[in-house]
């Protein structure tokens, strides 16, 4: 499916909790996970009807609606280190099906039918083509409805699933007082004698809804927001004062408290990033780097001194909020000789025995954390391949080892200062810092506002000291950066209208 070919629209639930500093969370957690799979632009509004008309103008083919409170997640195959997540699932979903609506499909007896407002998604195309019917119009009672013929997920695709697999046109009429969201769309889709789809397996795994269910739930919550995630017990014990929490929301803080115990001692074997915004310096970039800053994390520093170029006068400066990530850096230039990355890690990982190892393939294991040699020796093969081979990688290392090192200590939200007292002046400096302003971490313990004024202020204290600084990594809303010099992101920042 071609780029821009789906847009996302969230639609604004606010007031439904009555508890505004939760509603405010699932909002965020909705905006902010969207954004680790999908960088398009992101519609909000509180009419289902307004969102489907903006997505239009957009020229979209589909628009994927999100409430408040639904969270995309990824699952797949550890071993193999692939994985899908709700962008790239619908990609392909999407185009093999003719429908005007597809998602969670609800049965409302004599309420007729419906579709739950937490994740659906509603092809463009076909919505003009109908005339662009309401999603809900209003209630005015009993009313001659299209006949049903509804199915249920069966076979390898509805493993897991209980609900209805679609919703297709039947003989006749019937007789129904239709009040439940989305029935709009479903009259027109039947009438027009196209199907209703729900959401296979995939797509619902995709998904997380966190929705409270009820005023008790919402009170158990609130015991683990913020600090509070480091008390949650995990697994099976996600039961708070005597009210168990929704399995989705398990599922959700089950990773969130891996990461809030163990990421200060995480340590990142590859880049979970490409390599590609790094490939081609920028027009304009004359090279050797005279000083890069780059978070401790695989190889990703390398491949930007690699492509715009150094020397032995280029300073390479790592920050990290994490020590052991530091600490193996100092290890690897000063011991490693850039041969066989697994079998090198396997020999002084007792020297790090409280590392948390942050793996593509780690994300669905069994033991979050663990040094899997498995899934790093499939990391390690697919890192040479980027370089040509091990040869061309070693060429590299020992030349990089010969340049001076810098390790810093630095929070970038909460102590930055270590970093701006190591830059330097100069249209030749670099700084990578991959998604240290959108990480679950931060996300988790950060508002929203506070993120944005944080990242706003850290970019006028860095410009203060080198505005020609080039930036690779993603914002603090994980939107790429590209390489563009400080000065004119900071400047296109405070220009641009706030953005999701």
């Amino acid at each position: 499916m071609a780029d821009r070919q789906l847009i996302v629209g969230v639609l604004d639930t606010h007031g439904r909790l009555g508890d505004s500093a939760l509603e405010a969370k699932l909002r965020d957690f909705t905006l902010s996970l969207c954004r680790f799979d999908y960088d398009g632009p992101i519609l909000e509004s509180s009419s289902v009807d307004a969102l489907l008309a903006a997505a239009g103008r957009e020229g979209a083919r589909y628009c994927l609606v999100q409430a408040h409170g639904h969270t995309m997640v990824r699952h797949g195959d550890r071993r193999q280190a692939t994985h899908t997540n709700l962008v790239k699932a619908l990609s392909t979903w999407l185009p093999a099906h003719d429908f005007l609506l597809a998602g969670r499909l609800v049965d409302g007896g004599d309420d007729w039918y419906g579709v739950d407002e937490i994740g659906f998604v509603v092809d463009l195309e076909t919505y003009r083509a109908l005339g662009q019917p309401r999603f809900t119009p209003a209630a005015d009672g009993r009313r001659s409805l299209p006949a049903v013929a509804a199915t249920r997920f069966t076979g390898p695709e509805g493993a897991g699933l209980s609900g209805l697999a679609s919703l297709t046109p039947a003989a006749g009429t019937v007789d129904a007082c239709p009040t439940l969201p989305g029935w709009g769309l479903i009259a027109a889709s039947l009438a027009q004698g196209k199907p209703v789809l729900g959401f296979t397996e995939t797509l619902e795994r995709c998904g997380l809804d966190l929705r409270p269910r009820s005023a008790t739930e919402t009170a158990s919550l609130a015991r683990f927001s913020g600090a509070g995630i480091l008390d949650f017990p995990g697994g099976n014990g996600g039961e708070a004062n005597g009210s168990p929490l929704s399995r989705d929301w398990r599922s959700f803080l089950d990773y969130v408290v891996q990461q809030a115990r163990n990421s200060k001692r995480g340590i990142f074997l590859g880049n979970f990033e490409g390599y590609e915004d790094v490939e081609t310096p920028p027009a304009g970039f004359r090279g050797p780097v005279t000083g890069l800053y780059a978070v401790a994390a695989g190889f990703k520093a390398n491949r930007i001194l690699h492509t715009h170029g150094f020397d032995r006068g280029t300073r390479m400066v790592f920050f990290d909020y994490s020590p052991l990530a530091l600490d193996l850096r100092r290890i690897l230039v000063e011991e490693w000789d850039g041969v066989d990355f697994p079998d090198f890690v396997a020999r002084i990982a007792d020297r790090l025995p409280d590392a948390f190892y942050q793996l593509w393939g780690n994300l669905w294991a069994t033991r979050p954390g663990a040094l899997d040699l498995e899934v790093l020796g499939g990391i390690w093969e697919r890192e040479l391949a980027l370089w040509g081979g091990a040869p061309a990688f070693e060429q590299h290392w020992a030349r990089y080892r010969e340049i001076p090192h810098l390790y810093l200590h630095c929070d970038l939200f909460a102590a930055p200062e270590p970093l701006g007292a190591a830059l330097a002046p100069g249209a030749s400096e670099v700084m990578w810092w991959s998604n240290a302003f959108h990480s679950l971490n931060g996300v988790w313990f950060y508002d929203r506002e506070d993120r944005h004024g944080i990242y706003r202020r850290w970019l006028e204290s860095l410009a203060a000291i080198n505005p020609d600084l080039l930036l690779y990594g993603a914002d603090v809303d994980n939107l790429d950066l590209g390489g563009v010099r400080l000065a004119d992101h900071h400047r296109a920042r405070r220009e641009a209208p706030a953005s999701l």
